[in-house]
């Protein structure tokens, strides 16, 4: 009776009963419905009476309950200087369907994995399914820092046996 997507309404419940005189009649309870089984239905609580034709009945429960929600930690390293490629961003999935089990691609590099590696400055998205094909979709965005430039200014002497010039450097 498991959802397939956390927050999904395309759980089942399917009952077999025996017993009894048939015809059986059924009633669910909170939603009203007189089939045996159920499709579509959310995360909740259920509860199915049973009455057979001698008017005996049997009261049953079952909880449809959600998969852990799909999510992810993003770690983001910016490259470590102006122009370089040596950016990386590393996910860590958890939740869904099955945990431990994740289908991770980066559309923009075309790679699959945890880890994206040897990145510039810039945006980046990524998908994450589960073996439901449940999915999400997140991205981070890598930052270089400032070019490094020197600025330099010289300023010649009055005269050649006179020591006033200046040699200035700045270094941004």
């Amino acid at each position: 009776a498991m959802i397939s997507c956390y927050g999904e309404n395309d759980g089942e419940i399917n009952t077999t009963v025996s017993g009894g005189i048939g015809p059986y009649e059924y009633e669910w309870l909170p939603n009203g419905e007189t089939s045996a089984n159920l499709n579509g239905v959310e995360s909740g609580m259920y509860i199915l009476r049973v009455t057979d034709e001698l008017e005996c009945e049997v009261i049953d429960s079952i909880e449809v309950k959600d998969p852990l929600p799909l999510t992810t930690e993003l770690y983001a390293y910016d490259p470590s200087c102006y122009n370089y490629s040596d950016g990386r961003i590393t996910l860590i999935p958890r939740g869904g369907t099955v945990s431990g089990n994740y289908n991770i691609y980066w559309p923009e590099l075309d790679i699959y994995g945890q880890e994206a590696d040897s990145l510039s400055a810039g945006a980046y998205n990524v998908t994450i399914t589960d073996l439901n094909n449940c999915r999400v979709d997140t991205s981070a965005e890598l930052f270089e820092p400032d070019s490094i430039y020197i600025i330099k200014e010289i300023t010649d002497p009055d005269c050649p046996d006179i020591f006033n010039g200046v040699i200035s450097i700045q270094v941004n």
